[in-house]
């Protein structure tokens, strides 16, 4: 029996009904976050929370009344089940019914929900194809997010296409933003890039981890822009999420990467423990 969690409740997946007023469904008007259950608790929980928040505060919607041990706890009970001990939740929150256009409601009333999904496994060095689907303008919404992800729902579909496994996404000046689901970060010259959120990349939890770090695998971290140039001259390009850590790519556009100094192998290794 799958559960789900909605507005401080527990219920069956089966009996969960959806307002078809709720704005988050008719006008995309909701933020969620992806986050790891692992070793009985929600991974950087405090992290994610500070990014939803900011969601809310971005498209007007009143913050989450829940502490981190109220939603541990409903995470626990969501994930007592076999096949949950490693899982992934995801934590939406909706704008709520209201009426027709794009005026808000008067009174809001959010939809909460945190739902539960078996951890799959991922390939350990997916690969990788460059699209030709315009990553989202930089923005205030840009930092956050949203169920608007059309670009890179388009650009994993585009990539997956050709056979890779994660689909790249470029702003209109032609420089590299994001993968369709991860922050990327390109081994260049012994430093690693990773593009600016100036430029569109999302401040991910990940990302934010290994930049507060300075340094990885004896190299320097820094954020600036990364052009399609430089993506083909990397030595080694890494996809991170909060869901599988660290990745090294296998391959890009169909040319096979390097393979993985020990060093780096030990590294990614360690960051992903």
């Amino acid at each position: 029996m799958t559960l789900i969690w909605r507005n401080g409740e527990i219920i069956r997946l089966a009996d969960l009904r959806l307002d078809p007023d709720d704005r988050g469904l008719w006008l995309g008007e909701n933020v969620f976050e992806t986050m790891l259950w692992r070793n009985n608790e929600i991974r950087f929980l405090e992290q994610h929370r500070a990014r939803l928040e900011l969601g809310l505060v971005t498209l007007g919607l009143p913050l989450p009344r829940e502490t981190g041990a109220q939603m541990n706890a409903a995470a626990r009970e969501l994930c007592a089940v076999p096949g949950y001990a490693d899982a992934i939740l995801r934590w939406t929150i909706t704008g709520g019914p209201g009426p027709r256009g794009l005026a808000p409601p008067a009174i809001r009333a959010p939809g909460i929900f945190l739902r539960a999904f078996p951890l799959p496994v991922l390939p350990p060095r997916p690969s990788l194809a460059s699209t030709d689907i315009p990553a989202p303008a930089p923005g205030p919404l840009t930092r956050i997010k949203t169920g608007e992800r059309l670009a890179h729902v388009a650009a994993l579909r585009s990539a997956l296409a050709r056979g890779a496994d994660e689909g790249l996404l470029f702003n209109a000046t032609g420089g590299l933003v994001c993968a369709s689901a991860a922050n990327v970060f390109v081994a260049l010259d012994e430093c690693w890039i990773t593009p600016p959120v100036e430029e569109g990349a999302l401040p991910g939890i990940t990302r934010a981890r290994i930049l507060a770090m300075d340094r990885f695998a004896g190299w320097p971290v820094v954020e600036a822009s990364v052009s399609r140039e430089m993506l083909r001259k990397a030595e080694t390009i890494v996809l991170t999420n909060a869901i599988a850590g660290m990745r090294a790519v296998s391959e890009l556009d169909g040319q096979t990467l390097a393979p993985l100094s020990f060093r780096l192998g030990q590294a990614l290794a360690k960051f992903n423990t």
